[in-house]
């Protein structure tokens, strides 16, 4: 009998399914890429963060939502509670779409979640823009803190899922480096803008 002899049926292996070998970086080249794609919901999510910081210190943006104080750089302050839920409520979002994300990814593929956050993120957007009221824009907040919730999160199971198993830790984590990158970017634009 040779090494290569047909199963014997009485064998305690008997039956079990046999994996592929791990693939390399190069055969994985199109997951990687989808991966990367899908990872830019992070991208997003900080690059976000950074600009609504960053807004809040501009003339037009104070000039409709802060007040007016001569003594203060640019003539205008701005209320340090609007400031601190305008982060909090984007936060608060956050968690109710992680938690959104565990209902929806029971009974709906992942790309329902991506549909659902970019519905979420249409209203928020629409609302952030449009509107000359605080109120609203705590609603617009949330709203994008849903729609990130529902992206980050189904972006982790979506590359956890479909990641070779010999690359799924370094997928995973690609998150890390494409949030802070979306910071970066956030940052260099915002000073670009300043000038």
């Amino acid at each position: 009998m040779g090494e290569f002899s047909a199963p014997n049926p009485t064998h305690a292996n008997a039956g079990l399914i046999t994996t592929a070998p791990p693939r390399t970086a190069w055969e994985s080249r199109k997951c990687i890429v989808i991966c990367m794609a899908m990872a830019m919901a992070f991208f997003q999510f900080n690059m976000d963060t950074v600009f609504s910081n960053s807004f809040q210190a501009m003339p037009s943006f104070l000039a409709v939502f802060g007040f007016a104080d001569p003594s203060l750089p640019g003539g205008y302050g701005i209320d340090s509670t609007f400031q601190s839920l305008m982060t909090a409520l984007l936060q608060l979002g956050l968690a109710a779409g992680g938690l959104i994300q565990s209902p929806l990814s029971r009974w709906f593929p992942r790309r329902a979640s991506f549909w659902v956050g970019f519905g979420f993120s249409l209203i928020a957007i629409t609302v952030q823009i449009t509107t000359t009221s605080q109120g609203v824009v705590y609603v617009g907040r949330t709203f994008l803190g849903v729609a990130n919730g529902l992206y980050v999160s189904a972006t982790i199971l979506y590359i956890s899922e479909v990641s070779p198993a010999n690359l799924r830790g370094s997928m995973v984590t690609l998150y890390i480096f494409l949030q802070s990158c979306g910071g970066i970017f956030g940052g260099t634009e915002t000073r670009n803008r300043k000038r």
